[in-house]
């Protein structure tokens, strides 16, 4: 659900993308999925939960990234778009890891806290780089992207 909800929201981010800490929370509640709410009130362990899997997916789809070859799954069950999804957000959330504030040992938990209080740090938030255009095939997002079809020539 949260995969879906991130793409869901991708046109209304990139026309109003968040300008400060409040905006940020903002947008990182509105996309939790309803099912992480009970009586309006996000469910802390559900939330914490879903965003360290992703963190952990990341390393996942890094593995597979560097294992495809020549742009294709050998699974040929594998659904290349909805792969793509997914590692895109989870190589969104994976690199907040790297900036958690001294205390923090979940992204899960820092985001939670940061939903309830946008000033719990002032550190943006990062996303994920883009890899040098040199050799784009040595990124793994860029492989999955590749295997899903994407069209680099925008």
């Amino acid at each position: 659900e949260l995969i879906n909800n991130v793409i869901s929201q991708l046109d209304a981010i990139a026309n109003d993308p968040p300008v400060d800490e409040a905006d940020i929370a903002a947008l990182i509640e509105l996309l939790a999925p309803d099912s992480l709410y009970t009586n309006g009130v996000l469910k802390e362990s559900a939330f914490v939960s879903m965003i360290d899997n992703l963190v952990l997916a990341d390393g996942y789809f890094q593995a597979l990234g560097d294992s495809i070859v020549g742009g294709e799954y050998s699974d040929p069950n594998a659904n290349p778009g909805e792969i793509a999804q997914n590692a895109l957000v989870a190589a969104l959330v994976a690199p907040i890891e790297a900036i958690l504030p001294v205390g923090y040992t979940s992204v899960g938990q820092y985001l939670y806290d940061y939903i309830l209080d946008p000033g719990v740090t002032p550190t943006l938030l990062p996303g994920y780089e883009v890899p040098d255009e040199a050799d784009p095939a040595d990124d793994y997002i860029f492989n999955i992207l590749a295997a899903a079809n994407f069209d680099f020539n925008y």
